[in-house]
């Protein structure tokens, strides 16, 4: 974490001395070599954290139930040059959900895909009662049962509930 603060600074610092530099000149080429080598640099290490992320998870499953994420475009918060990314896309957790399928597929285990449009957040997990559209990221309270409870956490519960129906029924 501290590693990657630390090259991301690094990587804006030499960007700002790259603007410095007389395009075509042989200091500016330089720099734009370091500059890539950098952003490799940076890329290959998040790479290398997703892979092995990927690999705990499917070693400690022997099935796994994955939410299949809603892949979006959106503008980058912070871009190291300006108007190189007009529009990335938000790719990470469809990456990573991608290496965990075929880590888990190689080693022969049991995946089973929740599509976004099955209803996670909309249903309570205690008592299976539809609810009001929340928020997520928030505490709500289901107006059936009573129970508080975080929405992340229901929709980890619901997929779980659903997991359980899936195993039931290929039994």
């Amino acid at each position: 974490q501290h590693e990657e603060k630390a090259l991301r600074k690094r990587i804006e610092r030499e960007y700002r001395s790259l603007l410095r530099r007389k395009p075509g000149s042989n200091g500016h080429a330089a720099q734009v070599k370091y500059l890539a080598s950098l952003i490799e640099k940076r890329t290959n290490q998040q790479r290398d954290n997703l892979h092995k992320e990927a690999l705990q998870i499917t070693n400690a499953a022997d099935t796994l139930y994955l939410e299949t994420p809603a892949v979006r475009y959106r503008k980058p918060r912070w871009s190291v040059m300006p108007g190189m990314e007009p529009v990335i896309m938000d790719e990470a957790w469809w990456m990573f959900s991608e290496m965990i399928r075929y880590k888990a597929l190689n080693q022969g285990k049991f995946i089973w895909n929740v599509y976004k449009y099955q209803p996670l957040y909309g249903i309570c997990s205690i008592c299976n009662e539809p609810v009001p559209k929340i928020p997520k990221q928030s505490d709500w309270c289901c107006p059936c049962c009573g129970v508080k409870i975080r929405s992340e956490l229901n929709a980890a519960r619901n997929l779980e509930n659903m997991a359980r129906q899936h195993i039931e029924q290929q039994q």
